[in-house]
Order: structure tokens, then C-alpha cells, then sequence
């Protein structure tokens, strides 16, 4: 591995470990927890909503109805 890439990974475990230290969710604020299943801690994405990452409760309630409404309303006016 070459200097520069050396430096790159040194950037993202930094970017990596601010995330950690601060991940809230955009929606309701509470704190993301890692997925019990997968371990993954970084949330869900939070669009259409915001362009934020939202906790587990928020993607389940809140944008995957948003989404699913835009679907089924594109389906309804011949969108696709």
C-alpha cells in the first residue's frame, strides 16, 4: 500500500469514528444503535424525508410509508 493510500484510510477511519461518537437520527434526534442482527451503526437513509440517517423506529414509521406513497402516487398518475 502506497503513501496515498495510507493517508485515505487514516481519513475515513477518522470520518468513521466522528459518525460513532455522534450519530443521531434526523428525524426524532434519538441516538442510532447498531442493528442487533448485523451490527451495522450507521442508520438507515433517511430520504425522502431529509438527507440525513435515521434510527431503526423512524425508517420503519416514517420513510418507508413516505416511500411507499410516492410509489403508489407516480403509479397513479402513469409515472414510472
Amino acid at each position: 500500500m502506497n503513501n496515498a493510500q495510507m493517508k485515505g484510510m487514516r481519513m475515513m477511519a477518522d470520518v468513521v469514528k466522528k459518525e460513532e461518537e455522534s450519530l443521531d437520527c434526523s428525524i426524532c434526534g434519538d441516538k442510532i444503535l447498531p442493528n442487533p442482527i448485523s451490527g451495522w451503526a450507521f442508520g438507515n437513509n433517511a430520504e425522502p424525508i431529509n438527507s440525513g440517517r435515521c434510527c431503526e423506529v423512524c425508517d420503519v414509521t416514517v420513510v418507508i410509508p413516505k416511500r411507499i406513497a410516492i410509489m403508489c402516487n407516480r403509479r397513479k398518475h402513469g409515472d414510472q
